[in-house]
């Protein structure tokens, strides 16, 4: 090998060298150049802090409800989710029919989201009965339940009050939730769903309502249109270095390889 094609050989190792130092210098955790998505649960070990999106990307999804179920206070140890129907209202003016719905918030919003608007809808059904004897409650609950086991007795606790929906005849329940979605993906409120619940007005007379439940169409659902962090992806962090490293061994073996080179070392 003549001195020509040892410099050039020399040139192409010592280049890899300084753009593989130049990489681990700009992409090392302690500068921030994560490249995976970053979750609370990463950084729990006191490892590097969270990184700063590369942009914001916009959609909107509609969230159908994983299960749901009313329950009867007359009726304290039946579960109704066989009915297939949900009711809110009272019976004879002093027992009471409230709603469970459950909607899987988490596993579709990615953590780190900016909730931007979040509708809740459920649709009426044809049965009622009298008129509405106060506003609809909307709770957030707060412990695990399953809809095939859910009574009155057994019904699971719920904290704040988030919505108040006043209606004057029985109608679809449209509110907005904003607040509660973006809480369930900050962390602030579990994800085990809401309570729909009526007081009693005491007239001594039935006032209720019958909505549609998730085994029938339309279900209950969230809409939901938000934006979410972007970002950079494994390939996007890394490729260029790559790519130039790659560039530079194929320049290498090209001088490696020149006629020229090859005859100026006989």
């Amino acid at each position: 090998m003549d001195d020509r094609t040892r410099t050039a050989l020399i040139t192409g190792i010592i280049a890899l060298i300084l753009v593989a130092v130049a990489g681990y210098i700009i992409l090392r955790p302690e500068s921030g150049g994560q490249v995976a998505p970053w979750t609370s649960e990463s950084n729990s070990g006191g490892g590097p802090e969270e990184p700063q999106p590369i942009g914001w990307e916009e959609d909107t999804i509609v969230i159908i409800a994983e299960q749901d179920a009313y329950i009867d206070e007359h009726d304290p140890s039946t579960n109704h989710e066989p009915d297939n129907v949900l009711k809110i209202g009272d019976l004879s003016g002093d027992t009471r029919l409230w709603s469970f719905i459950d909607f899987d918030i988490r596993s579709v919003i990615p953590e780190g989201s900016e909730i931007l608007n979040a509708t809740l809808t459920v649709v009426r059904d044809t049965y009622s009965s009298g008129s509405p004897p106060g506003p609809i409650y909307i709770h957030v609950v707060v412990e695990a339940w399953d809809e095939s086991e859910i009574t009155w007795n057994n019904q699971p606790t719920v904290s704040e009050l988030i919505a108040q929906l006043d209606m004057a005849e029985w109608s679809d329940i449209v509110v907005d939730v904003t607040d509660y979605v973006q809480g369930v993906v900050d962390n602030t409120y579990p994800d085990y769903g809401l309570r729909l619940s009526m007081e009693t007005d005491n007239d001594g007379y039935s006032d209720w309502c019958d909505y549609i439940n998730s085994e029938r169409s339309p279900p209950p659902q969230i809409e939901i249109h938000y934006k979410y962090p972007i970002y950079a992806s494994w390939i996007a962090a890394y490729g260029p270095w790559l790519a130039l490293g790659a560039g530079l061994l194929v320049a290498a073996a090209w001088l490696l390889k020149s006629p020229k080179l090859r005859g100026a070392g006989r």
